[in-house]
């Protein structure tokens, strides 16, 4: 707790040093260090006694027992687990299933990844000291010509002993076990290369910053399954004969030509001009971010090729973008267009309203439009999955018909939310199974198929130890606000351009009180140093049981 206090008085003591700076800098791309702190004298000393009060009453309290939800006997298994080398522990790619693999075979099939000569490069020696240096060039170039401030350049430099990013993968245990790398024995991976603390790390959130907007506003983006819902609607009636279609790009990230990617980037730039965006030095960041792609596995350097990395902040912007354009110049010379495409990423939605010989010539021709591209497809007259929604038609006989919707559980949903003897305040159980039927009622069209998903979750909380009057409650209070018009969550909460300064605790048995304390306190100063600011508390999320066993570094 004392730990928790200190660290929102750093938040406080960076607000106050930032203070009065133009809002393009204040808080972008500026505190670098997550030790340093501006000194405290800054701070109006009313506030600053306030402070250290609480410091020193925390410090002369008793500590609070230490409490495990747990038996000794788990906690010895779980240490047994973790000091074991001879196995590779990690998360499911899809799903929140663990995986214990044998450290061979996690290397072997990662290694048969990497023997794709068209993806991946055997190094000597690693690239991410010279890739260091050409970032600082070109830094130093976007500091000379005012694009960035000095804060700005500090925090943008790569470290002065960068780590170089590593290799893992997620196995994709939701593949047919049939079709595995090693069938029924070795599933496949899905390459994820971190990125952190690396020499490239806080230039790929700069990229991001411009990127994301631009990926946002193309004509096909699809931000989340609300989002998608609305563009449904927005539609309106379909004809009968309609049928729905989505496609999947097959490993996108990794497919991308960099030199394609950058010629849609540029194209990209060009058609949104915006002065204070540094478009020939941004291109020349991504392209040595692209370019200089090293990562270590299993003492080797490897270099990637093609493509961009899961890992790096900036990869889904830049992907959707690749296919934004890309699908931009298909569509034009395309002789039939469908009815409605939207997209998510690499998933594509379709409503088909010609012709089946048409639609595969349509498929057909896009598959062949681009030599990296290629789609794996499902067509239905009637009903189909897209993201976590199912979509289907109402009256399939009525001569025009609206699209109805319900929750779509993938067989990867192991519906493990919080389990009740989790050590967390009371609400948060009662926060997370509302939040679930919230997003449950707004995916669904129909109130019975709300309650035909509220009962799948309710089955699965309940060997979760979450008592059936429990639920109902949760349940009941939410149909009630929603009734009364008090449930609106695309409303935001808070519409005050006040600062949010979050104060982040530890939960224990007397933190919640400690915190309400403080805060009260904080008020009673009434200090300038917290005008125009909110402060927002909240509980630190505990380490379930993946957290203490995953371990996928070699």
């Amino acid at each position: 707790m004392l730990l928790d206090i200190k660290t929102f008085r750093r938040r406080v003591l960076l607000h106050k040093y930032f203070e009065g700076e133009e809002a393009d800098h204040k808080e972008l791309f500026v505190n670098k260090c997550d030790e340093w702190t501006p000194k405290k004298s800054i701070l109006d000393p009313q506030l600053l006694e306030a402070f250290n009060e609480c410091v020193d009453v925390i410090e002369h309290e008793p500590p609070f027992p230490v409490t495990f939800n747990i038996t000794l006997q788990e906690r010895s298994a779980i240490n047994v687990l973790r000091n074991n080398k001879a196995i590779v522990i990690n998360v499911a790619d899809k799903g929140n299933n663990v995986v214990i693999q044998n450290k061979c075979d996690y290397i072997s099939e990662i290694l048969n990844q990497l023997n794709s000569h068209n993806h991946y490069e055997r190094l000597v020696e690693p690239l991410y000291p010279s890739t260091a240096i050409k970032l600082t060039k070109i830094l130093t170039k976007l500091r000379a010509l005012d694009f960035i401030t000095p804060k700005q350049f500090l925090y943008l430099s790569p470290p002065p002993n960068p780590r170089p990013r590593r290799l893992y993968t997620l196995p994709k245990i939701h593949k047919p076990p049939a079709q595995w790398f090693v069938p029924f024995k070795i599933p496949p991976g899905r390459p994820i290369i971190s990125d952190i603390d690396s020499e490239s790390y806080h230039i790929a959130e700069y990229i991001n910053h411009f990127l994301q907007p631009l990926a946002a506003k193309q004509q096909s983006f699809i931000r989340d399954s609300f989002h998608f819902l609305d563009l449904i609607k927005e539609r309106g009636p379909i004809p009968s004969h309609t049928v729905l279609v989505s496609l999947d790009v097959d490993s996108m990230y990794t497919n991308i030509d960099n030199t394609d990617g950058l010629r849609c980037l540029r194209r990209v730039f060009d058609q949104n001009p915006v002065p204070s965006r540094p478009d020939s030095l941004l291109l020349d960041l991504i392209r040595v971010c692209l370019l200089n792609n090293d990562f270590l596995f299993n003492g080797s350097f490897w270099l990637q090729k093609s493509g961009t990395a899961m890992g790096k902040i900036f990869a889904p912007s830049y992907a959707n973008l690749f296919m934004a354009v890309t699908e931009q110049d298909f569509l034009l010379t395309s002789p039939t267009l469908p009815l409605f495409y939207k997209r998510y990423l690499d998933d594509i939605f379709i409503l088909w309203d010609q012709s089946e010989s048409s639609l595969t010539q349509f498929i057909t021709a896009y598959n062949s439009f681009h030599p990296s591209i290629h789609f794996k497809h499902v067509i239905d007259p009637l009903t189909l999955d897209f993201l976590d929604i199912t979509i289907f038609k109402h009256t399939p006989l009525s001569p025009s018909t609206l699209l109805h919707t319900k929750v779509h559980f993938k067989v990867t949903n192991t519906l493990q939310l919080l389990h009740k003897f989790s050590f967390h305040p009371k609400h948060t159980f009662a926060g997370i199974v509302r939040a679930q039927l919230l997003r449950y009622y707004r995916l669904c069209t129909s109130p019975q198929d709300f309650h035909l998903a509220t009962s799948t979750l309710f089955t699965a909380l309940r060997k979760q130890h979450y008592s059936a009057r429990f639920l109902a409650t949760v349940k009941y209070k939410l149909l009630s606000d929603i009734a009364q018009g008090v449930c609106q969550s695309k409303v935001p909460r808070h519409t005050s351009t006040d600062t949010i300064i979050p104060l982040i605790y530890t939960y224990h048995l007397g933190s919640r009180q400690i915190v309400s304390d403080f805060t009260k306190l904080l008020r009673r100063t009434k200090s300038p140093d917290l005008e125009n600011t909110r402060i927002v508390s909240a509980c630190r999320r505990n380490k379930n049981l993946a957290d203490l066993v995953v371990r996928n570094k070699l």
